[in-house]
This record gives structure tokens, C-alpha cells and sequence, in this order.
């Protein structure tokens, strides 16, 4: 009758009796004003991130951002290097690329790497085909060549959620 609220316990339950992801429950897809829920995902679930199947991965929040509707994901923002364009603890708009065929030179990018972790970077292009330069926004930081090879994943910042 409106007069309680409903607990995350009963949600949780709810969710796992009609076997339903949180999306599921939250996004209403008759509705006239529909938004795309955006997952925060941590740093470490972004290898091999999903955009389309979330039921295993672990979400920090959903957000509605009407900016970011072609968002696969949000993620925060670790250390200075991006900054002045990124500070630590920004959302960033990720788009998940599926297959690198280009890149689209001087754009942020987060970057799943095999011997590095994760990175946000900028991506100009190399000397050699073979490899990109990942540049920081930061000056403390030097540029560094990384193997496509290198690549494990890879998405695209479309924008951020910036912290004062």
C-alpha cells in the first residue's frame, strides 16, 4: 500500500525466485521515457566486461544518464595522470569496442593491457603498425608504446561525471 518501503533483502529475493538481472527489474521497457540503466563496474571487472550480459559481473550502482545512452559501462577514474581532463574518483562513459579494426587518434580510451593492467589513455598513433602510444593528459607522465598485441580489451570514454 506505499506505506513501507521495499528492503534489498526482499529485492534480492525477488530478483533470484523470477531468475531477473537488477536491470530487468528497474528498466521499464513500455515505459514513454525509457533511459538505458549504465552499470559502474570496478576496475578489476573490466576485463572481459560483457555489454550485453551482466547477471555475473560485479555492479557497484546503475545510473541513468541521459547523455550516455550509447554507454556500455561506467568506470572510475584511479590516480592523476589523466588530469586536468580526468581527476581520481571521475565516472567515465565507457562504449565496449568489440573489434579494433581503427582507432580514433586522440581520443581517451580505457585499456585493458596484458602486462600493465588497466589504463585511461589518450591513443596516438606509433612508429611502427604494430604498435599505439598511450599519452597521459598529465605532463609527469611520459608517453609509452604498447603491443596491439598487448591489448586484451578495450573500450572508448564517450565523457565523465566529474567531481569537484
Amino acid at each position: 500500500n506505499g506505506s513501507r518501503g521495499i528492503s534489498d533483502n526482499f529485492i534480492d529475493k525477488f530478483i533470484s525466485a523470477f531468475s531477473l538481472s537488477q536491470i530487468d527489474l528497474f528498466h521499464n521497457e513500455g515505459s514513454l521515457t525509457e533511459r538505458k540503466i549504465i552499470p559502474l563496474i570496478p576496475l578489476e571487472a573490466f576485463a572481459g566486461y560483457p555489454a550485453e550480459q551482466f547477471n555475473d559481473m560485479p555492479i557497484e550502482e546503475y545510473y541513468q544518464i541521459n547523455e550516455f545512452s550509447n554507454a556500455d559501462f561506467l568506470i572510475r577514474v584511479k590516480g592523476d595522470s589523466m588530469t586536468p581532463k580526468y581527476n581520481g574518483g571521475d565516472l567515465v562513459a565507457c562504449k565496449k569496442i568489440q573489434e579494433i579494426t581503427f582507432f580514433q587518434w586522440h581520443r581517451i580510451y580505457v585499456v585493458y593491457t596484458k602486462s600493465q593492467g588497466i589504463v585511461i589513455k589518450r591513443v596516438e598513433p606509433a612508429p611502427t603498425e604494430d604498435c599505439i602510444e598511450l599519452v597521459s593528459d598529465n605532463p609527469a607522465y611520459k608517453p609509452f608504446l604498447l603491443k596491439k598485441e598487448e591489448i586484451d580489451d578495450i573500450a572508448i570514454v564517450l565523457g565523465a561525471v566529474t567531481l569537484e
